[in-house]
């Protein structure tokens, strides 16, 4: 909920890491007010064009044409949830769901949400924020389809320090 994690990966290697302050709980509190009523459409946009703003100078733009963005995370594992609940499996979601279902979202109040399936309770407050950043972020890269994964960071250090290309450890001899 504090900040979003962004990490451009081309055949396996890792050529830009960002981390902006746009985590859901941030950005709720900043835009509208405590989550608990629908979301103005004003609000929307201007959460979007902070988003976008704070994209544009350290992720590159169109970087994700015709690839999916590959991401992790309570918003996402909802999102797919949602999309379960609906008769859509898979862990893949379309940004265009991905903004219906914010548009569906925001026009409803924490109790509105609360009653969906597949939103989380705890989080329904801060839900329209976390999608209107999945959304900008695919907007802004001109991705169209999002890959969910249940990894998360640690995993994928772990399968990095694991591999023969994981350098990140200097060679230790381990023969006294």
């Amino acid at each position: 909920g504090g900040s979003l994690e962004v990490a451009r990966v081309v055949n396996g290697r890792c050529f830009q890491a960002a981390r902006l302050p746009l985590g859901a709980v941030r950005l709720t509190r900043g835009f509208l007010g405590d989550g608990a009523a629908a979301v103005r459409p004003a609000e929307l946009e201007a959460l979007r064009t902070h988003v976008l703003g704070l994209l544009a100078p350290r992720v590159p733009a169109r970087c994700a044409l015709g690839v999916p963005l590959v991401g992790s995370g309570g918003a996402l594992s909802a999102l797919l949830e949602m999309q379960r609940a609906a008769g859509e499996p898979g862990e893949r979601i379309g940004v265009l769901a991905v903004r219906n279902w914010l548009a569906r979202l925001s026009e409803l109040d924490v109790a509105g949400r609360r009653a969906l399936p597949g939103v989380p309770s705890a989080r329904a407050d801060i839900f329209p924020a976390a999608l209107a950043v999945i959304s900008a972020l695919a907007e802004h890269t001109g991705a169209e389809l999002l890959q969910v994964t249940h990894y998360g960071l640690r995993q994928g250090m772990a399968a990095l320090l694991m591999s023969d290309g994981g350098d990140l450890l200097p060679a230790v001899s381990l023969v006294g």
